[in-house]
């Protein structure tokens, strides 16, 4: 799902993704293991099961299937993790690591346990109302999805004439 989003992601903002095979571009990723460990252990010794378990090597995946020469991270500090990779991906940027890079974070709940789990655990909050961002906050609530933003310095993107540069 990640590999897919980046692929939109990268159409559009106007690139080729093909094109961008060598290109210094850097992948971050906030990501955290999900419940791969519940499939059968055929499904687990399989490579997609071994490798989607392991959420470490998820940023280079997305880098080894597109060619990309930037840094590659997967990062977990679970809520915060996406806005990690992002806040890492602008840090690249600003150092030179890397002259693009797409950053973002998904997290899927894949099977009925993993779904049954996480609701249990919501579900001991004291209140029934929800305040995200909020004092008032007493747990959380589980959800999951996938997003991918692409990145690159705004001089660079001027210089570049890309099309959909956003500017604010």
């Amino acid at each position: 799902m990640f590999l897919q989003a980046c692929w939109h992601s990268i159409e559009d903002a106007g690139y080729d993704a093909q094109a961008l095979s060598g290109s210094k571009c850097g992948v971050f990723v906030g990501c955290t293991t999900g419940d791969y460990a519940t499939l059968s252990l055929q499904q687990r010794l399989s490579a997609q099961g071994f490798t989607g378990n392991a959420m470490s090597i998820l940023a280079g995946r997305i880098s080894y299937f597109l060619d990309l020469q930037g840094p590659c991270l997967s990062i977990d500090t679970a809520c915060s993790s996406s806005l990690i990779a992002i806040a890492n991906a602008c840090d690249s940027l600003l150092s030179g690591a890397s002259d693009l890079a797409l950053a973002g974070g998904v997290y899927v709940m894949r099977g009925r346990r993993c779904i049954s789990r996480r609701h249990k655990r919501a579900c001991s909050r004291r209140k029934a109302s929800v305040f995200t961002f909020d004092q008032r906050a007493d747990g959380f609530v589980p959800g999951e999805g996938v997003g991918v933003v692409m990145l690159k310095r705004l001089a660079d993107a001027q210089r570049d004439q890309d099309i959909n540069l956003r500017c604010h």
